[in-house]
C-alpha cells in the first residue's frame, strides 16, 4: 500500500514523508536523524511513477503500451510496459523525469515532466489512434 509517515521529537518540527510505498511482504526502512533545528532523512527510499494508458476515443485501456522515462539532467532511461488493464508502475531513483508513451496503432504521446524528488507520482496517458 501507499502510506504517509510522520516522525516527531520534542523540540523539533514534525518530519513528514508522503506516498511511502510498501510492497506486500516487504519491509521499508527510513533512517531519520534529528540534527540541530530540523530532521534530516538519511539514505534513499524508493519512488514510483505509475499510471494508466487509455485510448483517447472511448477511454478503453491499452495493453502492451511502452512508457519511456528519461532523466531530465542525465543520460539514464527506463521503460515500463502496460498490463492488460493499461496500468504501469516503475520504481525510480529520486529525480526529475521526462515521460512519453507509444503503443502499436497509436500516435506517440506528448512529452510530460514529473518531479520525483520528494514523492511518488501518477502520470496517465491518453493515446490517439493513427
Amino acid at each position: 500500500g501507499i502510506y504517509d509517515v510522520e516522525a516527531r521529537r520534542n523540540g523539533f518540527p514534525p518530519f513528514r514523508l508522503q506516498d511511502v510505498t510498501v510492497q506486500l511482504n516487504q519491509a521499508v526502512s527510513l533512517n531519520i536523524r534529528f540534527d540541530d533545528t530540523q530532521p534530516i532523512i538519511i539514505g534513499t527510499r524508493a519512488l514510483y511513477i505509475r499510471g494508466v494508458v487509455k485510448n483517447n476515443r472511448g477511454g478503453r485501456p491499452i495493453k502492451n503500451a511502452t512508457v519511456t522515462i528519461k532523466e531530465v539532467d542525465g543520460d539514464d532511461s527506463w521503460t515500463a510496459t502496460t498490463a492488460d488493464d493499461g496500468k504501469y508502475v516503475k520504481e525510480l531513483p529520486s529525480g526529475e523525469y521526462k515521460l512519453d508513451c507509444k503503443a502499436e496503432g497509436f500516435r506517440r504521446s506528448a512529452e510530460k515532466r514529473q518531479d520525483l524528488r520528494k514523492k511518488s507520482k501518477t502520470q496517465d496517458f491518453r493515446l490517439t489512434p493513427e
